[in-house]
């Protein structure tokens, strides 16, 4: 058991280490996967908002000192990419079409916390907008409002979305993975 726990930490610090190199560098401008060929451009919030998912998901976990150290470097890293991406701000200015900016703000403590809650509650799904828009808004308030439950908006959408059905998720469209 104890070999295990020490792999397991270690390749969590390994990943924790890798996440926050990329989100330093994305941050610093490199847009592309290094030593990937033809590999397409990283979004810096879609790098942010993973990194920060995987920050979110470590906190609760007592970490040994290495993969501390690592998940300090991350949050780190964020903070300095979200104090002053560019991204970030035009959540503020135009919040009903950049709710993939303010994701990463809602999940990492910051000087912006108060703004990114108060933006993510105030704002419901146009009426045009599909079942994954709207799950992700759904999601993004209730994160916003400290609700650890699922919203009733969420579960009529997974519902409504065929999750009660058969998925196919190799082939399925976006919205099947939004409801799986």
């Amino acid at each position: 058991m104890t070999a295990d726990r020490t792999r397991l930490t270690r390749q969590l610090g390994a990943s924790l280490r890798l996440v926050a190199g990329l989100v330093a560098r994305v941050h610093h401008g490199e847009r592309g996967a290094s030593g990937i060929p033809g590999a397409p451009l990283l979004v810096p919030t879609k790098v942010y908002g993973e990194a920060a998912l995987l920050l979110r998901a470590t906190d609760p976990l007592a970490l040994e000192p290495q993969a501390a150290s690592a998940r300090g470097a991350l949050a780190d890293a964020l903070g300095d990419a979200l104090r002053d991406a560019p991204g970030v701000w035009r959540a503020v200015l135009a919040p009903g079409e950049r709710w993939d900016h303010l994701f990463p703000l809602l999940l990492v403590t910051g000087p912006w916390s108060a703004s990114a809650r108060a933006l993510a509650a105030s704002d419901d799904a146009p009426s045009w907008a599909g079942v994954p828009e709207r799950l992700e808004r759904a999601w993004l308030r209730a994160v916003a409002e400290d609700r650890a439950d699922a919203p009733d908006l969420v579960v009529g959408l997974a519902s409504a979305s065929h999750l009660d059905g058969d998925l196919d998720l190799l082939h399925g469209d976006l919205a099947e993975a939004y409801a799986f």
